[in-house]
């Protein structure tokens, strides 16, 4: 069996990085830890968990790499991005198949997409 376990993103400010996606996000911070130089957090979210590690010198990623989270209430998130001062990167999208999409920038320049398949998983 092969399941994905986390997803972890390099960030020069791990407080800023914490906040953004405990506030807006509702993750929990689970742990922090300090591993030789590095200062790491691992946040989870619906069985999701997310790796923070602060680097000082880290390069956003390209601008094609991103990370999905399906939302529920897609209507909502673009006032309650604006609410928060996050800029939207892209969108809103609708797709042929029904899929809305938003995409915005993390703190760390890393791409995020909100996305809502409504009733239709199919890619």
């Amino acid at each position: 069996m092969l399941r994905v376990h986390h997803m972890a993103l390099e960030t020069p400010d791990l407080g800023q990085s914490i906040s953004f996606y405990t506030e807006l996000f509702g993750f929990e911070l689970q742990r922090s830890v300090r591993l030789g130089e590095e200062n790491i957090a691992f946040l989870t979210q619906g069985g999701f968990t997310l790796e923070l590690i602060e680097a000082n010198n880290c390069e956003p990623p390209g601008t094609s790499v991103h990370f999905a989270v399906e939302v529920d209430d897609f209507e909502a998130w673009p006032e309650k991005l604006a609410a928060a001062g996050v800029p939207v990167a892209e969108g809103p999208l609708r797709f042929e198949n029904g899929w809305k999409t938003i995409f915005i920038q993390g703190p760390s320049g890393e791409l995020l997409e909100l996305l809502n398949t409504g009733d239709n998983v199919v890619l």
